[in-house]
């Protein structure tokens, strides 16, 4: 990919995380949409990386786009008296987001990465793998090596 946004069709992929589980919601099909450029991440920084991100990856998992997401905040920020915010735990019972992603025939699944910071709460933290995506979202089919016979 270019080093500049990406203009072309897109898939928006929607995700949300319930009870301790991400689950793909739907993809929508976007004729035209511009999106950031896909990001780069040395491996040295990878193995250290906190936060939210995913891979969009081919068949092999070969990572064609890559991107970062906001992290899922625990609870809510209000102001106290004293003007300070503070953050308070909610049963809000879920999270919603949208990937964003170039819709690109060889780009078959999303892998979905989180790696929980210290504001985490620990049960939560538990849950996590120790390395690896924590969802796979499949977002089409993908195509079957053809046989050296078809297509002659």
């Amino acid at each position: 990919m270019k080093n500049e946004p990406n203009a072309g069709p897109v898939l928006r992929v929607r995700i949300t995380w319930k009870d301790g589980q991400w689950t793909l919601v739907k993809v929508v099909s976007v004729p035209e949409m511009t999106i950031p450029r896909t990001e780069t991440v040395p491996e040295e920084r990878q193995a250290r990386r906190i936060g939210m991100w995913f891979h969009a990856v081919d068949a092999k998992t070969k990572v064609i786009y890559r991107g970062t997401l906001p992290t899922p905040q625990p609870g809510i920020e209000i102001f106290d008296r004293s003007g300070r915010i503070r953050r308070v735990p909610t049963e809000c019972g879920g999270h919603l987001m949208d990937i964003l992603i170039p819709d690109l025939p060889e780009i078959v699944d999303v892998q979905l990465f989180w790696t929980p910071g210290p504001h985490c709460p620990e049960d939560i933290r538990r849950k996590m793998p120790k390395s690896g995506p924590v969802a796979t979202f499949r977002v089409r089919d993908p195509k079957p090596a053809r046989k050296p016979s078809e297509g002659r």
